[in-house]
């Protein structure tokens, strides 16, 4: 049944969406997912991002468990939407004992006006933050994980009330109770991240009224214990598998926070991860192949996005 929600989930968008991948490795060169699959390893970490809600990228973090699965991998998959203490309703989600409607409402997640992650993207959903994306953007790659020699997918991130509250109110706003909810040696993103963090917050400033700096400090506070919280346990649970299962996890999260190393990635590290892979997504609008190239080669210049970077070339 899920190679059929596959294969339906491809071709509909191939019948729906016009749109090309153009794939490249993190120095430029035109490749493709076998470049990726080719250099993991068990007991590695891929970071697929994404544009929330952006259909074409939901099918490449599709594309990569399913390619990793071929090459004989038991592929986990991190879930950065899914609070850890909601592991055992993301399990009975995905294993079709608990309703989407149930796992929703546990989730506190907002009902979307679109009926499909396709839809959602035909009607551009994505260029508005406040719309709600479906959530059957995720399910066809989460349900594909179990399919294959003992993959699991794993809730990974904070409770909301706790980054919420970090974000609104800062990170001495916490009680002792709710500091219990922090991984152990969360610590301060980058500066160079925090840069980049901080653009894009002053971004959207413009429109969504003032920006303090205090107000970037807490957002910033709580971006950091998103990423800390995912990777200590995303690693908790790939060390408590026996190394000769050949597992690695995939961790489906978006695109800011697994880009140029310097977030997701540099936790993971810091917690012990031996290879961190990173596919970055992007994706443009009606581009000529000069400006795909022009796009590709400021991300070069800036320090390449990732190890695979994926350029979706929407018609």
């Amino acid at each position: 049944m899920t190679i059929i929600v596959g294969l339906l989930m491809a071709f509909h968008s191939l019948w729906a969406l016009d749109y090309t991948n153009h794939i490249f490795d993190g120095h430029g060169t035109k490749t493709d997912l076998n470049y990726l699959v080719s250099r993991v390893k068990a007991g590695d970490v891929i970071l697929v991002g994404e544009q929330h809600g952006f259909y074409p990228h939901h099918q490449t973090q599709y594309d990569v468990v399913k390619n990793l699965q071929q090459a004989g991998f038991s592929v986990n998959v991190g879930m950065e939407h899914v609070p850890y203490t909601l592991q055992q309703e993301l399990s009975d989600y995905v294993k079709g004992s608990m309703s989407e409607e149930d796992f929703l409402k546990q989730m506190n997640w907002r009902q979307s006006k679109y009926s499909s992650c396709l839809e959602y993207t035909e009607n551009k959903g994505y260029e508005d933050l406040f719309v709600a994306l479906p959530f059957d953007c995720y399910l066809p790659t989460m349900k594909l994980s179990e399919t294959f020699n003992g993959g699991m997918v794993r809730a990974i991130n904070l409770p909301r009330a706790i980054t919420g509250k970090v974000s609104g109110q800062g990170i001495d706003s916490l009680t002792p109770e709710e500091k219990a909810y922090l991984p152990p040696n969360y610590e301060w993103g980058s500066e160079s991240y925090y840069q980049r963090f901080r653009e894009v917050i002053l971004s959207f400033g413009g429109s969504h009224g003032k920006i303090t700096e205090e107000m970037i400090t807490n957002m910033f506070w709580a971006q950091s214990l998103w990423d800390d919280s995912m990777s200590w346990k995303s690693l908790d649970y790939l060390n408590s598998l026996p190394q000769h299962n050949n597992s690695v996890m995939v961790v489906i999260v978006g695109n800011f926070h697994a880009a140029y190393g310097d977030g997701l990635a540099a936790r993971f590290k810091a917690r012990g991860a031996k290879n961190v892979h990173i596919v970055s997504q992007t994706f443009v609008e009606n581009a000529t192949e000069a400006q795909i190239n022009e796009l590709l080669n400021d991300d070069i210049q800036e320090g390449s996005s990732g190890d695979l970077i994926v350029i979706t070339n929407l018609q």
